[in-house]
Formats: structure tokens, C-alpha cells, sequence
């Protein structure tokens, strides 16, 4: 049981517990106290990381004494008018909660980020995962041998299936980190690729005259676009921003060249900071009195992408302003570089 649901339980008993007269039986008194008691304990402590400051602070600062039934009559006053602003913060928290599915997949792309394998993050950014539970018990006690199964388009799909099988071992062995196996639960022992009709391919941003040429800035803004349908939590927009951050950086990768592109303001710029060598490039690119207002549009374009992927708070807006901002960088840049000339697309 997690967080969200030991919290409901623990709400549902307290509204259910049964009170009790002041005159009752003295083992009666003592009961209903220490319950409710017992109770507020835990509702302070799941409550804790969960609402704003001020309220865990009303809540903390609602007190039982077990040895004065007014005091539990007084405390549930205050928990009860409480309660409707728990409940708001259960619901936000249970609207941003990303699935099993899609919370062990992100693990594994920060894991093989964190290892350094940022090319088998970039193979695996438009998969989605299922997990095939057989009824064969696998290596822990009673735990089920399971197969990690991944969708995808069909050419990210092709590019998967020859993946060397010490990397396909990696993965298994990510996987088991991010779930190990236990009892009565998943043991991931193996894994495959299948095809995802349901994905866009590269082949569409070509028939629309999209295409970069740019392998990796083209899926990057197939994988914004695909979460886009399908993102409703903060960290599912969140994660749009972090991929459009992706997209910029690869674009930027792209063009930058140091010896024809100094940096604006003097500070040579990192492999990762995409800022830098965009605004390097097109002032580069795009010098001249007559390209001045370009030049601005592209910077206020480029402020616009970098910013919004850092709210923490983000929201289906602040996704699609991101995205649309990124999109109009690379679109620009792509026109600039020649890669969207007549003819070329």
C-alpha cells in the first residue's frame, strides 16, 4: 500500500471511529483516546510531505491528551473541518503520479544516463513498457519470471533487436535494480522489442516537410510531440521540458562550430549548454544590420524554450509553449543551415 492509499485508510478510520460519552466506562474512555490518538499520529506523518507548510502546521498542531476525553472531542473538530483540504492534496498528488510503467522506464533512462550510456537512452526515448508475467516461478522465492516487453516505432524498433546482447544483459540488470525481485512479485528476467503501430515514425515528419536531417533532433521532436498526447501530470510536462532541452542541446551539437562561432558574451560554452552555441551560431549566421530583428526573434524564441523546462510546477501550457518554442528554434535554425531549402526536404 502506498503513501496516497495508507492515507485514505487512515482518513476513513478516523472518520469512522467511534466516539464515546463523557460518563462511559473508564476502559471505554481510555480506548476511544488512544485510537484517535493513535490515529492523528499517523495522518500528521503521511500528511507530512504531502500538503502545503500551513496545513501540516494546523494538523501538528492538533494534540490529544489520552487521559481527557474533551480533548479528543476538541481534536476531532478541528481534523474534521481540516479534512477537505486533505483531501484536495490526495487528489492533486493522485493526478500527478506517473504509472508503474512509466515510472520504471524513466528510472532506466536516468539510470543508463548516469552510467554514461546516453546512446541507448536516445534508442529507448520513444519506447513504452509492459511487463509479461508468466505463471513460472522465477529465481526468488515464489516470484513470477517476468518479461520486460518494449513498443516502439518500427525503425527505433529495428535498431533495438541487434542491440548487443551485454547491453540487453544492462538492461535486465537496471531493471532488477529499479525492481528487484521479491515474493509474490515480478522477477525480470528477459526481455523484447515488438513494433508499435501506434507510434509516429520519422516518415511522417518527412511528408510534412519537417525533417532536420538531423537524426537525433527529428526524434527528439517526434518524442515531444508523442508525449504531448498522452502527458497529464507535472512530471510527465516536466519531462516535455527536459525533452526539449535534449532536442536543443543535439540541434546546437549540430551547428556549432567553435573556430567560425565565438561566443557572444566571451565564456566558452560546455558541450551541454545549448544556449551558448545557438546564440553563437545565429549571430554568426545571421549577422548584418538587416538580419537584426531575426536575430532577435531567434534569441527570444531560444529564452523562451530554456526557461519554461525548468518549472517545477509545470503545466499542460507551459509544455506546449516549450514545445513550441523548440519547435521554432529548430525550424529556424534547419532554414538558416539550408537543411529546409526548396528541394531539400
Amino acid at each position: 500500500m502506498d503513501r496516497i492509499e495508507r492515507l485514505r485508510s487512515v482518513i476513513a478510520d478516523m472518520q469512522g471511529h467511534q466516539m464515546c460519552a463523557p460518563d462511559d466506562d473508564p476502559i471505554r474512555l481510555d480506548a476511544v483516546a488512544v485510537g484517535y490518538s493513535y490515529l492523528l499520529t499517523q495522518l500528521k506523518r503521511l500528511t507530512k510531505a504531502l500538503v502545503s507548510p500551513e496545513l501540516a502546521a494546523d494538523i501538528d498542531g492538533v494534540s490529544v491528551d489520552v487521559q481527557n476525553i474533551y480533548s479528543v472531542y476538541e481534536a476531532r473538530a478541528q481534523i474534521d473541518a481540516l479534512l477537505p483540504e486533505v483531501e484536495d492534496a490526495i487528489a492533486q498528488a493522485s493526478q500527478r503520479q506517473l504509472t508503474f510503467e512509466e515510472r520504471i522506464v524513466e528510472g532506466l533512462r536516468q539510470l543508463l544516463h548516469a552510467k554514461g550510456r546516453d546512446d541507448l537512452v536516445a534508442k529507448l526515448s520513444r519506447c513504452k513498457a509492459d511487463f509479461d508475467v508468466s505463471s513460472q516461478y522465477g529465481s526468488y522465492w515464489n516470484s513470477y519470471s517476468t518479461e520486460a516487453v518494449f513498443r516502439a516505432p518500427i525503425e527505433d524498433c529495428e535498431v533495438l533487436r541487434v542491440v548487443p546482447e551485454e547491453d540487453q544483459n544492462l538492461l535486465i540488470s537496471l531493471l532488477r535494480e529499479l525492481n528487484p525481485p521479491r515474493e509474490g512479485d515480478m522477477d525480470i528476467s528477459s526481455l523484447s522489442f515488438v513494433v508499435d503501430p501506434a507510434r509516429p515514425t520519422l516518415i511522417e515528419l518527412t511528408d510534412l516537410g519537417l525533417s532536420t536531417g538531423w537524426d537525433r533532433v527529428d526524434r527528439g521532436m517526434l518524442e515531444i510531440r508523442d508525449r504531448l498526447s498522452t502527458a497529464g501530470t507535472e512530471e510527465q510536462y516536466q519531462a516535455i521540458g527536459h525533452g526539449c532541452r535534449e532536442v536543443l542541446i543535439s540541434l546546437a551539437q549540430a551547428v556549432y562550430d567553435p573556430e567560425l562561432h565565438p561566443p557572444v558574451d566571451e565564456v566558452k560554452p560546455s558541450k551541454a549548454d545549448a544556449k551558448r552555441m545557438l546564440e553563437a551560431y545565429l549571430e554568426h549566421e545571421l549577422a548584418g544590420a538587416s538580419n537584426k530583428e531575426m536575430r532577435k526573434y531567434a534569441r527570444a524564441a531560444l529564452d523562451v524554450a530554456n526557461n519554461l523546462q525548468h518549472d517545477r510546477t509545470a503545466t499542460y501550457r507551459d509544455a506546449i509553449l516549450c514545445a513550441e518554442a523548440t519547435a521554432s528554434v529548430v525550424g529556424m535554425v534547419a532554414i538558416v543551415s539550408g537543411k529546409r531549402a526548396k528541394g531539400s526536404c
